[in-house]
């Protein structure tokens, strides 16, 4: 498998800020969301740390600055307020300049309690080698829904911008052969060819189609091509992946109705961005369906999440389909 998201451990070391003023009883440590991302030598912008908190008693606390004690030139920073009576959350704003690649741990001394965060600093945004259609490089902007409590990219891999209506064809992005990295293929213009590949990264950029069963890309079956954070054919950006189906079905749940309005109207703002299909490579439906790929397989299949206006399903398709991606993050 290929290891592309370097980041290095590093160990705690000297003290941190104390602010005593207010309580809470609890500051959940394991519940913490990072919207935004830390790269080396890149100036962090608009990134916070969002830390919640159960029965605060409604009193003040004051301005921290805290330093991350490993990776250099990290500080996050929060403006005194006042706790919530009950539960609430502290949002603590990243700065600096990144001058190493690896974890950044803070430790967090407030309302009498404590926590310790661990931030990964990563040496670049997208694995190596990755194969941006047109050059364009898909901007990263995170979207929390609260209700689930995930964090994901605001767009699908290849989308030029969020969604702004079901058709909004500079949202549609990129379509991707199960499995496959992004080598090229996922363009929308990207040549077709009839020979499967048989090694996992294929040195071209085609979109291979097939009409022999099991209608894969590949030779032979790989199930883990698509599986974790930072290993295999991973196409997305270091700290996200794709999404299982049952976070995906967890999502759905939120939403204001079980059809292509509420995706859109959702978090995800998922639009109508169609299918390449496996046995011509010729694209379908757009504006009409949306298939995002999943990493769970079923058989010699493998999952998709499917949108349009009537319903919502999911279903095993052809893994040499050509369907978009949607990544959602790694919880910390």
């Amino acid at each position: 498998m290929f290891m592309h998201c370097r980041k290095d451990v590093d160990i705690l070391d000297g003290q941190f800020d104390l602010v005593n003023s207010g309580t809470i009883e609890l500051i959940s440590c394991d519940s913490v969301f990072l919207l935004g991302n830390l790269i080396k030598g890149e100036e962090i912008q608009d990134v916070s740390l969002i830390i919640p908190y159960k029965d605060g008693n409604g009193e003040e606390y004051g301005d921290q600055i805290i330093e991350s004690k490993t990776v250099e030139g990290i500080l996050a920073k929060i403006s005194g307020g006042v706790f919530e009576k009950g539960n609430g959350v502290l949002t603590y704003e990243l700065v600096g300049v990144p001058l190493s690649f690896g974890e950044a741990v803070f430790e967090f001394i407030i309302g009498r309690q404590n926590c310790k965060i661990k931030l990964n600093v990563y040496e670049h945004l997208y694995p190596p080698n990755f194969n941006a259609c047109n050059g364009e490089i898909t901007q990263v902007v995170d979207v929390l829904n609260p209700i689930t409590g995930r964090v994901w990219m605001d767009r699908n891999l290849g989308a030029l911008r969020p969604a702004e209506s079901l058709s909004d064809k500079d949202a549609f992005g990129d379509l991707y052969q199960w499995g496959r990295f992004a080598d090229g293929h996922q363009c929308r213009n990207s040549s077709t060819t009839n020979t499967l590949s048989n090694i996992e990264r294929p040195e071209h950029s085609n979109f291979i189609v097939t009409i022999e069963s099991p209608y894969d890309w590949l030779t032979w079956q790989n199930d883990d091509l698509w599986k974790g954070v930072g290993i295999g054919n991973n196409p997305c950006p270091c700290g996200y992946r794709l999404p299982t189906l049952n976070e995906f079905k967890e999502e759905a749940k939120s939403w204001s109705s079980q059809n292509a309005t509420g995706a859109y109207a959702s978090t995800l703002k998922l639009p109508l961005a169609g299918h390449r299909h496996y046995g011509n490579g010729e694209i379908y439906s757009t504006g009409v369906q949306g298939y995002y790929w999943t990493s769970d397989v079923e058989g010699d299949k493998a999952m998709d999440f499917n949108i349009n206006q009537n319903f919502l399903k999911h279903e095993a398709i052809f893994r040499s389909d050509g369907s978009s991606v949607r990544c959602i993050k790694e919880r910390l």
